[in-house]
């Protein structure tokens, strides 16, 4: 006589649980999402990286444009570029440094490559067309000298520095880029050049670099003495990992 009152109470029970979780996980989702927006907006800026199936086509090159946008971000804001006094300075544990205007960067040979950008708080760009000079081909110039391990990137903002070793320098699609989409690099986009390093989250691919300075000590860059690691390649099977 006793089970059939229990099994209503338990059925009763049972809804309620389920409701009330439907509910918890409403209210998880908005708070989630709100702190989210606050530490990077993550949850808003995944929508910046969806393959958009219409893709549109650059005016004047008539190269298709990169799926998805790009957030610009500066730690000091986007430094003036004169092509007639700004000079691109390769130099340090070098036999014979080097020091170029911008009409003699564009003169050298260059190359171009589609790839796609991550950014470490979330948001991704496909299929950017870039086109610059290798890395390699600055090296044939200075010739490096034996102990040159690694190279130092100063940017023109004055603030921000980013390292990679010889051998990731040296990797088939890493390019100091001074076009994009068919065009010059805009000035937010780190006109007059920025390093491109597709297999390493963003922070590594500095804007409005002016100077490499080969060393035999690795550097540690703007970010990553205020926490970032050093390694910034991305990891497939979790893109967040780094933080985690």
């Amino acid at each position: 006589m006793d089970e059939k009152p229990k099994e209503k109470v338990k059925a009763r029970f049972g809804r309620r649980m389920f409701i009330g979780f439907l509910v918890a996980g409403a209210l998880g989702l908005v708070v989630s999402r709100e702190l989210a927006s606050k530490v990077g907006g993550l949850f808003d800026s995944m929508s910046l990286g969806e393959r958009d199936p219409a893709k549109g086509v650059s005016p004047d090159s008539g190269i298709p444009r990169p799926r998805g946008k790009f957030r610009i971000y500066t730690v000091n804001g986007v430094p003036e570029f004169n092509p007639a006094t700004w000079r691109f300075t390769v130099d340090g544990l070098v036999e014979s440094p080097v020091s170029l205007s911008y009409n003699e960067v564009l003169k050298l040979p260059k190359d171009s490559q589609v790839s796609d950008f991550q950014c470490v708080t979330g948001w991704q760009v496909w299929d950017v067309h870039w086109e610059g000079i290798r890395i390699k081909t600055l090296l044939e110039m200075v010739k490096p000298r034996p102990e040159a391990r690694y190279i130092k990137l100063y940017s023109s903002d004055g603030e921000y520095t980013e390292s990679l070793s010889l051998e990731d320098a040296l990797v088939s699609d890493v390019l100091l880029a001074y076009r994009m989409v068919g065009d010059a690099l805009p000035e937010e986009q780190g006109m007059p050049l920025r390093l491109v390093v597709p297999k390493m989250y963003g922070y590594k691919s500095i804007k409005w670099v002016h100077r490499l300075e080969l060393t035999d000590k690795v550097h540690y860059g703007y970010w990553e003495v205020r926490g970032y690691p050093g390694d910034a390649t991305i990891r497939p099977e979790n893109p967040f990992d780094i933080f985690i």
